[in-house]
């Protein structure tokens, strides 16, 4: 009668170290989707951050002695290599970090490619990256602050705190004088 009831108990112990394993197994997983969309997210916040500041924004210095301020107001950089007809450098909207504005989101795919631009996502979009352009109060001729946010739109990749944002980048540039 022993016998049976260890074997019993040996299978009981067994279940529960089998479940257990399980939900750990399954948490390991999430977390390295997770992680993955970290890492995606960040470099794309990057590659966006790095055409920011690839505009042109400068002083020219002609003949006369004057400053001129020379700024790109005119590149659209929702394309890939960068278009005329779009923002620049231009001051964004005030929400244009949080909310899918033309000229400043694009989306894209799970293998890291743009798939398209506007105010909602194609289906095959995985991730919304979203940027502002912000004149710096203190300077606003010559001083901006720029704001690169990358979000996850595919579900099992969102962090289990319930935020969307997976990367955020901030920077900041100014003219300067040689």
């Amino acid at each position: 009668g022993f016998t049976l009831i260890e074997c019993v108990t040996a299978l009981a112990i067994i279940v529960v170290l089998a479940v257990g394993g399980a939900t750990l197994v399954e948490r390991a997983v999430r977390a390295g989707q997770q992680a993955h969309a970290r890492t995606v997210a960040t470099a794309l916040a990057a590659a966006k951050m790095e055409e920011l500041r690839a505009l042109t924004w400068r002083f020219d210095h002609p003949a006369a002695g004057a400053d001129v301020r020379i700024s790109d107001f005119v590149s659209d950089l929702t394309q890939t290599p960068p278009v005329a007809g779009g923002p620049g450098l231009r001051a964004s909207p005030a929400d244009a970090a949080t909310r899918n504005t033309p000229g400043y989101v694009d989306y894209i795919d799970a293998l890291g490619r743009s798939v398209g631009t506007g105010t909602s996502p194609p289906p095959t979009a995985h991730y919304v990256r979203r940027w502002a352009v912000v004149p710096l109060a203190s300077d606003p001729e010559d001083g901006l602050a720029f704001v690169v946010v990358v979000s996850t739109i595919v579900e099992q990749t969102r962090p289990t705190d319930g935020s969307w944002n997976v990367a955020r980048l901030v920077s900041f540039r100014s003219r300067t004088r040689p």
